[in-house]
C-alpha cells in the first residue's frame, strides 16, 4: 500500500488521518499530511456527514490551520448533509 492510500483510510465515521488530526488539535501532524499530495486531495476527503477537513478546522476553531490551509486550492463553499459550509459553521 503506498502512503497515498494510507493518508485516505478512514476509519466507521469516515474520519481520516487529517480529519483526527485537525480534531485533536495536532497541527504539526496537520502540517505534514498536508504534504503529500499538495493537501488538495488531503483537504477535501470528506467524514460520513460529508464535512471536509475546512468544516472540521471551522468546528474546532483553529484559527492557526485555518491559516495553514488558507492557500490551498480547498471548496470554501463545500456543504455538508446539512447544507452548511465551513463558513456557516465557523459563525
Amino acid at each position: 500500500m503506498d502512503q497515498t492510500a494510507e493518508i485516505r483510510f478512514t476509519d466507521q465515521n469516515g474520519l481520516s488521518a487529517i480529519h483526527h488530526a485537525i480534531l485533536k488539535r495536532h497541527n504539526q501532524l496537520v502540517k505534514t499530511l498536508l504534504k503529500y499530495e499538495e493537501g488538495i486531495i488531503t483537504m477535501e476527503l470528506e467524514d460520513n456527514s460529508k464535512n471536509t477537513s475546512l468544516h472540521l478546522i471551522a468546528q474546532t476553531g483553529n484559527t492557526a490551520l485555518l491559516k495553514l490551509v488558507s492557500d490551498l486550492q480547498t471548496d470554501f463553499c463545500a456543504q455538508n448533509y446539512k447544507g452548511e459550509t465551513p463558513l456557516h459553521i465557523a459563525v
